[in-house]
């Protein structure tokens, strides 16, 4: 949608804040944004868009970006041949939590939650997959990002979904007690090191699948039917 430049501002504790001005669809291929500081108050940029003719920006909102993420960088199968003993020692770590017991259905919900933040195609379709065959239920998987709200989630799973997203959101904070006594209300000791290994490895996949933007691997069916 579009967005006008004086609509798209940041609050000086790095918030996004846009006003409701919407004016229209855009053809994302077209247009490219700019950001440009003010130098009196950094709290403050103005997006500018660059394109044939005079617009108003286009946001989107999972990032403020002109180029879409579709085009693989780095191909799985380069990395698994290039750098086998990373992918050996990624493919343990989460063996390791497989065999501890933790209920497999909250830790696919944890690694989703993960890989929506992280923005990673690959690892959110490979956990899809997972959670399918393990039986989670649909409508958890479609409100997995609003957990909070959806009111379908169990105490043992919010627990599990609230340290997955405090695990992942580390930039410039510590993990608080409180977040620490919250999920030990409902996993023991030996679970909450397995659950938290499990983040961990979705969160270091994240980064290599992001960076490297490996394909996503959407089933069969769902991929012919995208075709047809």
């Amino acid at each position: 949608m579009y967005i006008h430049p004086e609509s798209a501002k940041f609050r000086s504790d790095g918030t996004q804040v846009l006003k409701d001005k919407v004016v229209g669809v855009v053809d994302h291929d077209r247009f490219r944004i700019r950001l440009h500081l003010n130098p009196v108050n950094q709290s403050r940029v103005a997006a500018v868009a660059l394109a044939e003719h005079s617009t108003p920006v286009l946001y989107q909102s999972s990032n403020i970006s002109g180029f879409a993420m579709s085009n693989v960088r780095i191909a799985y199968e380069t990395f698994q041949k290039t750098a086998p003993g990373a992918q050996a020692a990624l493919l343990a770590m989460g063996k390791s939590t497989e065999e501890s017991g933790l209920d497999k259905s909250i830790v696919e919900l944890a690694k989703l939650r993960v890989s929506q933040i992280n923005n990673c195609a690959f690892c959110l379709q490979i956990h899809l997959n997972v959670s399918r065959r393990l039986g989670v239920p649909q409508d958890k998987l479609d409100l997995v990002a609003t957990w909070h709200e959806a009111g379908i989630f169990s105490e043992k799973e919010c627990a599990a979904l609230a340290w997955a997203e405090t695990l992942t959101r580390l930039a410039d904070r510590s993990v608080p007690d409180a977040a620490y006594d919250a999920v030990r209300k409902h996993f023991s000791a030996d679970e909450v090191i397995a659950l938290s290994v499990a983040i961990a490895n979705i969160n270091a996949w994240n980064r290599l699948g992001a960076a490297f933007r490996f394909a996503p691997p959407i089933p069969k069916r769902a991929a012919e039917s995208k075709a047809a």
